[in-house]
């Protein structure tokens, strides 16, 4: 089943507020008139799941949760994310809320430290990432790292993970061959 995608690409803008009220390709977007009116817009039979932030000049990821709630019907739903070509350096705590998320698209953009991914842990459903073109490349097993501390993918950079190769990956880290730690996350106990 093919998923429809709102499109905001080549739009220049370093932040994805920014879009709320912007015109997509997608006739079935949530009109932008509708947010904050729930009832107001009838719901297409096949409504979008994906957002599309290609080439935009994007230089943070905060934002991107008012983004989905203001394109989607449902933006609980959003299976797909595109956020390739731009200027990012990190991804907000924000992706936490993209529980549905399947593959996330950002590669050729700053991002110079794999843990900056860290945060991706949380989502059950993610299965592919592309994350190429970024310098995080020159870091010493970063795909191992992504392999150990994102275990729900399946596919990174185009390429599937093999039985065999999150093997070496659990070998690498016996061995201390891996350079980066695996993400912990940070426990808040209350009082």
């Amino acid at each position: 089943m093919s998923r429809a995608i709102v499109d905001f690409s080549n739009i220049e803008v370093t932040n994805p507020t920014i879009l709320i009220n912007e015109p997509s390709n997608e006739p079935n977007r949530k009109p932008p008139e509708s947010v904050g009116s729930p009832g107001d817009s009838k719901v297409p039979k096949q409504p979008p799941t994906g957002l599309k932030l290609v080439n935009n000049g994007l230089t943070t990821t905060e934002g991107l949760t008012a983004l989905a709630e203001s394109a989607l019907y449902d933006p609980e739903k959003l299976y797909f994310l595109d956020l390739s070509m731009n200027d990012l350096t990190g991804l907000s705590d924000e992706f936490k809320d993209f529980k549905q998320l399947r593959t996330l698209y950002i590669h050729s953009n700053n991002i110079a430290s794999v843990k900056e991914f860290a945060v991706l842990k949380d989502l059950p459903n993610l299965r592919q990432l592309a994350c190429h073109g970024n310098p995080l490349e020159t870091e010493t097993n970063y795909r191992y790292w992504l392999m150990l501390n994102i275990p729900q993918l399946r596919t990174i950079n185009f390429t599937a993970v093999t039985p065999r190769e999150r093997r070496d990956a659990e070998d690498a880290l016996h061995r201390k061959a891996v350079t980066l730690k695996p993400y912990q996350p940070v426990v808040i106990s209350k009082f």
